[in-house]
């Protein structure tokens, strides 16, 4: 009912919008005012309604309560604590598997060897191989590593460029590069090296056939390790004598551990007896598979945490058969989604839009929650955006998320395929998500109401929300993106967004084989965009923004900055991103919308540009050479910045920060009191500078590119960089670097990247919170320095601190 309510509002909304005679948008606006009084009347009854529901549960849970006095948060008496892991790396369990596996893998063969890990969905053989491959002897045994996802639809080209990727991560894109190549690319990276290769989630036996031709036995003592469902596929991969491994179930004292882990990984105290109990009883239940064991556990750890509570939630726990079927666990996986509160649901629903195994950041998922209206603030002082990354973090929490790690240690995140599989199902049923497979077309979008009536592409589907790019507008369409994949061909008639997709919400337009009049025509009609990417060559300046009063972000590749944009039609703008430099003219009024700027030239930075947009929270500023006029005074219009949290300066001169605190310009209690990330590239500043920026309060990301400081001595003053957790210093002539663990008190990750320095200073072996050093084409004397730091960490009992060290 809801949405079909919120169908006919946004039809209204468009006739209002679109038509061109004023009677008619009259009576399009009285018809919007007649269905909200007709919501009004509706809510209201709703309301009462549900108020009788709640009375009555509230009376029943005080006679529970009453019952049942114990609280897991009242238990303070108890004063042992259990603390969180990344279960990227850490298993509770199969250290016999593990210690088994390592030793075939590091045995003394210079034969190519196959080892497979054997299992059924969610029984932890992704966690195994992942723990193997951050091992640290493996990372120092092997020449090189990869790690490759197969899963179910297996595309070629995508699996042979993540190679590359993993064994050459500096090299050119090869988008126009055929299979053939690619595989040809990837065999002569790995000829005459030792290299270790994971083959994650392999379903077929074709597909091993097709990687085996990248993966030649040079006798040099690689290794291959594969993960799959399918014990043929592993005999297959496994011929004569290689390892084949099957994935055992946990005991019921490791699936207790794994259990409290997860239930208690916030530090609250250990379980009563009365809660323990009950746990052994759900444990009992899902016969010592992991994902059961960890999602009923993500579960109880945001429930209401009373006994009745998780009662009630044991008994709604499916008993696993002791053949531990599928469809059994997959019952008890079931249960994370009935018991997920109402506001998260949709945001869970939203992972199955994505293809199985696709890693994704937190900033896609924001973006999309925000852009697709999901959710709602409670809070006066609360954007959509911290909503969205609360919602996001409760997934997480829930264990219904996992958190992968990029080569640059950044978090990703990724949904189980179990898991995948049953948003799939469950967004299906709620008639959210459309799989569609037929004809010429394979078609995976996120819509609204009704299911698509034709597989015919020229019914003109009543899709109200999607997101589409918008390639080409030809024959041979094709057209995909993260959600939607759509594969037009050749026989299809032509398609346009404005005709067959009113509702749009987020369009990208990147081919150049467009008539740029008719494009444009068809984005002025799409009223509720609120995500643009054009990534040809459209000149933008001729597209009415102001007619696009919705559009929330703009992304423009290939802008011409000669001409100011003219941003200011578009009251909802949040995100502005322009691929190259925009120049922009204050805006006659306030913006309170508009959130991040990428990349501003550094003549517009001005104080009324500043004051005009008060919220700006991200800013990345930089300089347009064709533009010969100077602006010395820029960078004093910074200090308006009251709320920018990212700062990022490119190649602009920057005055000396010393020089203009001396001179009082500069307060340093009002000077950017909320920036938590900062980076320099081509400033030419001094390293005493550095001390002034060491005094910002809430700093915790500093990043300095080539030539960002031009000295060679750095010599921090005491009491600076008192939140500083990651620093990166990257192209820089600095050879001395006198500084002590007090200088950087809490700093966890250290990036040195060609750089000068002959050691790191030697007293940060005293900084308890350092996680990784990464060195990368530096000197051997602070290869050296670097190594005695990670020796004398393992002699402290610190075996989590990791040293990656490579060259060009």
């Amino acid at each position: 009912m809801l949405y079909e309510a919120e169908s006919v509002i946004r039809q209204e909304l468009r006739a209002s919008y679109l038509n061109k005679y004023m009677k008619q948008r009259i009576h399009a606006t009285q018809r919007i005012r007649q269905l909200f009084i007709q919501g009004i009347s509706l809510t209201s009854y709703i309301n009462k309604e549900m108020f009788k529901v709640k009375n009555n549960a509230y009376h029943q849970s005080n006679n529970s309560q009453n019952n049942n006095p114990a609280s897991l948060r009242g238990l303070e008496l108890d004063n042992i604590t259990v603390g969180d892991s990344k279960s990227a790396i850490k298993m509770v369990g199969c250290d016999d598997e593990f210690n088994t596996i390592m030793d075939y893998l590091s045995q003394q063969s210079s034969k190519r060897e196959i080892v497979s890990i054997v299992g059924m969905g969610g029984i932890g053989k992704t966690t195994l191989a992942r723990k193997i491959y951050e091992d640290a002897s493996i990372i120092s045994w092997f020449d090189c590593r990869a790690w490759v996802t197969i899963s179910q639809d297996y595309n070629p080209t995508q699996v042979f460029q993540c190679l590359l990727h993993s064994l050459a991560p500096g090299a050119s894109d090869n988008n126009g590069a055929s299979n053939y190549e690619l595989a040809e690319k990837v065999y002569r990276l790995l000829k005459h090296r030792r290299y270790l290769i994971i083959v994650d989630d392999i379903w077929s036996t074709d597909v091993w056939d097709d990687l085996m031709r990248c993966f030649q036995d040079d006798n040099t003592g690689s290794r291959i390790l594969l993960t799959t469902r399918q014990k043929n596929v592993a005999d297959y991969a496994n011929p004569g004598n290689n390892f084949c491994h099957t994935l055992r179930f946990l005991d019921s004292n490791e699936s207790w551990n794994l259990f409290q882990s997860k239930v208690c990984k916030r530090s609250i105290t250990l379980l009563s007896p009365e809660f323990e109990k009950i746990g052994r009883e759900i444990v009992d239940k899902c016969k010592g598979l992991p994902l059961a064991i960890v999602v009923v556990a993500g579960l109880l750890s945001n429930s209401n945490q009373t006994i009745h509570e998780w009662e009630h939630i044991a008994k709604c726990v499916p008993a696993l058969s002791l053949d531990h079927s599928n469809q059994q666990g997959e019952n008890i996986i079931d249960l994370s989604y009935t018991f997920l509160p109402h506001h998260l649901k949709l945001c869970f629903l939203s992972f199955g839009c994505f293809p199985e195994d696709y890693v994704v950041s937190e900033q896609t998922m924001v973006d999309f929650w925000v852009r697709e209206g999901f959710l709602k603030v409670l809070m006066s002082d609360e954007s959509l955006e911290g909503v969205a990354r609360r919602n996001f973090q409760d997934l997480v929490d829930r264990n219904l998320v996992l958190i992968r790690r990029d080569r640059n240690d950044i978090e990703l995140y990724q949904m189980h395929d179990v898991l995948r599989e049953l948003a799939l199902r469950e967004a299906q049923k709620e008639n959210l998500l459309c799989f569609k497979k037929g004809y010429d077309i394979i078609s995976l979008r996120w819509k609204r109401n009704e299911s698509i009536k034709s597989s015919h592409i020229s019914q003109p589907w009543s899709i109200q929300s999607r997101i589409c790019s918008y390639n080409t507008i030809t024959p041979t369409t094709n057209t995909s993106s993260l959600i939607d994949r759509i594969y037009f061909g050749r026989t299809s008639r032509r398609v346009g967004v404005y005709a067959h997709f009113k509702f749009l919400r987020a369009l990208e337009v990147s081919s150049v084989q467009i008539n740029v009049h008719n494009i444009f025509l068809e984005i002025v009609g799409l009223v509720h965009l609120r995500f643009l990417t054009i990534k040809c060559g459209l000149n933008i300046h001729y597209l009415p923004l102001f007619m696009m009063r919705n559009l929330q972000e703009l992304r423009v590749f290939n802008y011409s900055p000669c001409v100011p944009l003219d941003i200011w039609g578009l009251p909802q703008l949040r995100n502005l991103y322009v691929n190259g430099i925009v120049t922009l003219v204050p805006p006659r009024s306030v913006h309170h919308n508009l959130e991040s700027i990428r990349w501003l030239d550094y003549r517009s930075c001005t104080m009324e540009l500043f004051l005009r947009i008060p919220n700006l929270r991200t800013l990345k500023v930089t300089t347009n050479d064709k533009i010969k006029c100077k602006a010395p005074n820029w960078f004093e219009s910074l200090v308006y910045l009251y709320k920018v949290e990212t700062l990022v300066v490119d190649d602009v001169e920057l005055p000396e920060f010393r020089t203009i605190y001396s001179m009082g310009m500069l307060s340093l209690e009002n000077f950017w009191p909320n920036l938590k990330v900062l980076s320099f590239s081509k400033t030419y500043l001094k390293w005493k500078d550095m001390d002034v920026i060491g005094k910002l309060s809430k700093l915790e990301d500093l990043t300095l590119y080539r030539c960002a400081v031009k000295d060679q001595k750095w010599k921090p003053k005491d009491g600076g960089f008192r939140q500083l957790k990651f620093l990166k210093i990257y192209g820089s002539p600095l050879q001395y670097w006198e500084a002590t663990s007090n200088h950087f008190p809490v700093l966890e990750n250290l990036v040195l990247c060609d750089i000068d320095l002959k050691e790191i200073p030697s007293d940060f072996v005293e900084i308890t919170t350092l996680k990784s050093i990464k060195l990368e084409s530096c000197l051997e004397s602070l290869i050296s320095s670097v190594k005695r730091i990670q020796n004398e960490q393992q002699e402290y009992g610190n075996d989590t601190f990791v040293v990656d060290i490579s060259g060009w």
